[in-house]
C-alpha cells in the first residue's frame, strides 16, 4: 500500500494510521524512506506488512519511483 508517514523518529512515537481496509497493529521498522507496520487485511483476513513512504521522501521523484518499484518487485512474487 503506498502512502506517507512522518518522520522514523516520530513514527514511532506518533498515533498508528488509519488505513482503509486494514487494521494497523504496530511498526515492524524503519527507514530511509519508509516505515513498515504490522497490520491485518480486513477483507483478506491476513496478517500483512504495509510500507509507507516518509513524507519528505515523498517530494523526492526518484524516492518515489524507487518505492513503487519495490512495491511492483514484491507484489510479483509467489
Amino acid at each position: 500500500v503506498l502512502g506517507t508517514s512522518p518522520s522514523p523518529v516520530a513514527a514511532t512515537e506518533a498515533p498508528l494510521p488509519d488505513v482503509p481496509g486494514y487494521k494497523v497493529e504496530g511498526v515492524l521498522g524503519h527507514g530511509g524512506v519508509g516505515v513498515v507496520y504490522r497490520a491485518f487485511h480486513l477483507r483478506l483476513q491476513r496478517p500483512v506488512a504495509l510500507k509507507m513512504l516518509l513524507s519528505r521522501s515523498r517530494s523526492i521523484p526518484t524516492e518515489h519511483e524507487r518505492f513503487e518499484r519495490e512495491a511492483k518487485t514484491v507484489a510479483a512474487l509467489r
